[in-house]
């Protein structure tokens, strides 16, 4: 069971409910007619490297530094560094 919006175009109420997929109606717990499925909003989660994301690009830009950084001590060291030398 999948967790899906559906709607209802008689008493216009949005909800959400678990279904099978292949279901594409249920009752609507408002007025007991049927409600459809319908589209509902992607869950994203965006990785940080678009600069335009400011908070999670810095996040990203600084995981990337402190590997890049650890990498250089590694190569220093011999390939023995694993970041508490």
């Amino acid at each position: 069971m999948i967790l899906y919006n559906f709607y209802c175009n008689f008493c216009a109420t949005p909800f959400e409910g678990f279904a099978k997929m292949t279901q594409t109606q249920k009752e609507c717990p408002n007025c007991g007619k049927t409600a459809g499925r319908c589209l509902s909003m992607p869950r994203i989660k965006l990785d940080g490297c678009d600069p335009s994301f400011s908070t999670e690009y810095g996040k990203w830009a600084k995981r990337h530094e402190q590997a890049a950084r650890i990498a250089r001590k590694r190569d220093d060291f011999g390939g023995e560094y694993n970041g508490d030398n």
